[in-house]
């Protein structure tokens, strides 16, 4: 009668695909499972974590920590190794190698707003632009906590006066991850929660500013009151400007909303 062994290995290796005679000594038959995903407001992200990963932390874990960081996949991913490192060396009971911890997160965006039809009537008179538009062209108002990172262009020529050295990447994101839970703590224990996106703004505003002035390398840092930080208002050409993946992480915000690590 067939047992059931454990076996380490590959199912891949020659000698596990064929026996005497050419019979298959080893076989297995995947397990799957399908969901059917809906919204971004129902399944707004999709974790891929390697088997590593999932020695460390339970699915319940790994849904839990990325939570924290809504469509910011890059701070989730940072969040997930470390605590997975961090468990890791908790449960080890002597001292063992590191494991390779492989994650990725997948966010789902809800649908883009559709342009207005153009009119096949007469034009009325061009109206001022409103807040939110800058020369006819839709624009969005940052703010934002800069840190230099020695892989960064011109880091070695960082001048004496800066507030600090770069630092290696990692430990840069780390500090945006931990600015970020600071940010996000109040408001879960607020007794009266912000309505719309600008109280939404005031609310954070002083513990923004403490961070940014703390954190921050970007001369707008010094800058006072409600403007630390900020970078007024910018449209999508200048964003594109801006180099890396900086209008592709911008793009996707909402009023109110904090954007992921951008490099």
């Amino acid at each position: 009668q067939p047992q059931a062994t454990a076996v380490a290995g590959s199912l891949g290796e020659p000698a596990r695909k064929s026996g005497a005679g050419g019979a298959a000594t080893l076989s297995c038959t995947p397990e799957v499972h399908g969901v059917a995903l809906q919204h971004c407001r129902e399944h707004p992200f999709l974790i891929l974590g390697s088997s590593t990963m999932a020695a460390v932390l339970d699915a319940a874990k790994l849904v839990d920590f990325a939570t924290d960081f809504s469509i910011q996949p890059r701070f989730a991913c940072g969040e997930l190794l470390a605590r997975g490192l961090e468990a890791h060396a908790a449960a080890a009971a002597t001292a063992s190698a590191t494991p390779q911890l492989v994650v990725a997160q997948v966010s789902f965006l809800p649908p883009k707003e559709k342009a207005p039809e153009k009119s096949t009537g007469s034009e009325p008179a061009a109206k001022k632009a409103k807040p939110g538009s800058k020369d006819g062209r839709k624009s969005m108002r940052f703010r934002h906590i800069l840190i230099r990172t020695q892989d960064a262009p011109g880091a070695k020529q960082l001048s004496a006066s800066a507030k600090s050295k770069a630092k290696p990447r990692a430990e840069a994101e780390g500090l945006l991850r931990e600015a970020l839970k600071e940010l996000t703590k109040d408001l879960r224990v607020a007794t009266k929660a912000p309505k719309t996106p600008n109280d939404l703004v005031v609310f954070q505003g002083k513990k923004f500013s403490e961070l940014c002035r703390k954190l921050s390398d970007c001369p707008t840092a010094q800058k006072g009151g409600a403007m630390c930080g900020d970078l007024g208002w910018v449209n999508t050409e200048e964003l594109s400007a801006m180099g890396g993946n900086f209008r592709e992480k911008a793009e996707s915000l909402t009023a109110g909303q904090w954007g992921d690590v951008c490099s």
